[in-house]
């Protein structure tokens, strides 16, 4: 028994050593994959070390990541603010573009990491839709009546 134990420990420690250096969340499933062969045990055994390590192990690296990122996060707005109320037109509009731009990173960046669903996985489908046949107002109109919903 001490063996397996060890073996999962191992695993973990394996586990907890990669998210250190790439992130806690959003592991690529071919990673996964290199771990459930490298430990002979399925992928769903990795999906839950990994779990297991981001709630249960308290890494202050990963909150010093976390913070950093905020930090870096606040100071862009901070800047694209004062482009925003600057009195050249150019400097708004390159403003109202970083603004954007900012929003889009922060939100790719909530829905990679699960801090937020991405639209996809709010929206409820009817039926069968062939979607690379679909115009940009037929588009629009499904968002539309599925949010509705």
């Amino acid at each position: 028994m001490s063996d397996k134990k060890n073996t999962i420990q191992a695993r973990r420690n394996e586990i907890l050593e990669y998210l250190l250096n790439f992130g806690p969340f959003g592991v690529p499933v071919g990673t996964k994959q290199e771990f459930a062969k490298k430990w002979e045990c399925d992928i769903r055994t990795i999906e839950r070390d990994i779990d297991f390590v981001i709630t249960h192990v308290k890494v202050p690296k990963m909150q010093k990541m976390g913070q950093k990122f905020l930090l870096n996060y606040e100071k862009a707005m901070k800047v694209v603010a004062q482009m925003i109320q600057d009195e050249d037109p150019d400097v708004r509009a390159k403003g109202i573009v970083a603004l954007n731009q900012t929003q889009d990173h922060y939100t790719k960046m909530c829905e990679k990491y699960g801090f937020k669903e991405t639209m996809a996985d709010k929206i409820e489908v009817e039926g069968n839709i062939n979607y690379n046949n679909l115009t940009k107002e037929e588009c629009d109109e499904l968002i539309k009546r599925t949010l509705k919903k």
